[in-house]
């Protein structure tokens, strides 16, 4: 999917890194989104640090487009966030990034705070908190 634009929305699922902690390298708790359009329509796929990409059973998907805007639609399991509980005071690491990526790999990318577009980096994630 990293030769088409999509999303990328990552999970801290324990909500375990904090700013200035080293970046992993593996760990299990992360989990990477990707949404985009394939042959087969818009997909979600999740990519957990510690495992292969594998499609989201489950999830929703819409994708579209209007003019020079594009507009996506998504939801994603509940079962497929644990052990993050969707729970009033539950708190997770959130970040998200938009690519653009018209086939000929990244041209540029935008996101709600650093930590995926140049480098995999939870520390820097802006706060999920759940609240009633």
């Amino acid at each position: 999917m990293w030769s088409k634009d999509n999303l990328q929305i990552i999970f801290d699922t324990l909500h375990k890194f904090k700013k200035g902690d080293l970046p992993p390298t593996q760990d299990e708790n992360i989990y990477c989104y990707e949404v985009g359009l394939l042959n087969e329509g818009a997909t979600l796929y999740n990519h957990p640090m510690s495992k292969p990409f594998s499609k989201v059973n489950g999830s929703k998907v819409a994708i579209k487009r209007n003019n020079n805007h594009t507009i996506y639609e998504v939801a994603i399991p509940k079962e497929s966030l644990a052990p993050f509980k969707l729970e009033s005071g539950e708190i997770a690491g959130y970040n998200l990034i938009v690519n653009d990526s018209d086939n000929e790999g990244r041209k540029g990318w935008i996101g709600i705070t650093l930590g995926i577009g140049e480098s995999l980096n939870p520390g820097l994630y802006q706060d999920l908190i759940l609240m009633k």
